[in-house]
């Protein structure tokens, strides 16, 4: 659970064989509802000359919004991803508001 403005950090790491031809963190939010979902990637970090094994650190300072919503109708979720060869390797969700918990409401 984090606050806007906060720093989220942390290492990805990967096993994959053969080379890698790209690997990043991204952070992301996700809106889902009944007529589907829309990704928006808000910051990417690459990391250079990836290799088949690799540890790297990251960090990231978390946005102003949107924050994360759960509702009837939709919600708003926010994701840092690990993307190896535009595959997604990790996903892990966060929670972004300004309590520390997702809003909530009717929509």
């Amino acid at each position: 659970y984090f606050l806007p403005g906060e720093t989220l950090g942390g290492t990805a790491h990967w096993r994959r064989e053969g080379r890698i031809r790209r690997a990043e963190v991204q952070l992301a939010w996700v809106e889902a509802g009944k007529s589907g979902s829309t990704t928006e990637v808000v910051a990417t970090i690459p990391f250079d000359l990836p290799r088949p094994a690799d540890d790297r650190l990251f960090e990231l300072t978390l946005p102003a919004g949107p924050y994360s919503f759960r509702g009837q109708l939709f919600t708003l979720s926010w994701v840092v991803r690990l993307v190896v060869d535009d595959e997604v390797v990790v996903s892990e969700e966060i929670v972004l508001s300004p309590t520390r918990q997702a809003m909530t409401g009717t929509g």
